[in-house]
């Protein structure tokens, strides 16, 4: 799925960018001959006007041909008021510049609305971190922690961090992979310490922090 939401979003990036120069022309009175998003095969083509409209299955980049774009090769088929070579340069740079424009003008709009929906978290990173399984043979295992029991905190040397959820343990693991520390645990009424290795997954398949309590403790194994 991460690669269908890369794809879409690029061919939204690559639209919004070609639109800009697509409208500006439009706008500055130029002729444009092409408006093409995408590469490869061909999906949609069709003509309206003067412009053949087309979309390509891979949406890697795209272009907006113009009338008279190349001052070296003039047509004389093509109306001086429609060629982009012979618009004045100030207009000329008002189609240039709306392609980066437009991708700034959506970014304006689209942030804002990504930080108002936010992003969706699984429930437990806000629950107290009890074990809910120790993977048999990892060092959580040899270090004797077992289902139910409460991480309370994990001391480096002399510096101690509690942790009052999984989101806040689960920071403390990214940070400190690959270095021993010393856990304290809440075992029914009973605290206890144990000497822990943290070590990062060999192929981490996804973020952390949409990982279960059961994957994290794959994270220390």
């Amino acid at each position: 799925m991460t690669i269908l939401y890369f794809v879409i979003a690029l061919g939204v990036l690559v639209f919004v960018h070609e639109f800009g120069h697509f409208y500006a022309a439009k706008k500055q009175g130029i002729g444009v001959e092409v408006f093409s998003i995408g590469f490869g095969p061909k999906l949609i083509s069709f003509r309206r006007g003067e412009t053949q409209y087309t979309i390509s299955l891979l949406p890697f980049g795209g272009y907006v041909k113009m009338m008279g774009e190349d001052p070296n090769d003039p047509d004389p088929t093509i109306p001086a008021e429609k060629s982009y070579s012979k618009k004045p340069i100030w207009r000329r740079s008002i189609v240039v510049f709306a392609g980066p424009f437009m991708n700034l003008v959506l970014a304006s709009v689209v942030m804002p609305v990504i930080f108002m929906i936010g992003r969706m978290e699984p429930i437990y990173l806000d629950q107290k971190p009890v074990v809910v399984g120790v993977k048999h043979e990892s060092p959580a295992e040899k270090a004797g922690l077992q289902t139910g029991d409460e991480i309370v905190s994990m001391t480096r040397g002399s510096e101690e961090e509690k942790f009052e959820d999984w989101k806040s343990l689960m920071n403390y693991i990214m940070l400190h992979a690959d270095e021993s520390v010393d856990v304290r645990i809440k075992r029914a009424d009973e605290f206890l310490t144990k000497k822990l290795l943290l070590i990062k997954t060999r192929k981490p398949k996804r973020d952390f922090r949409e990982s279960s309590p059961a994957i994290l403790l794959g994270m220390i194994q």
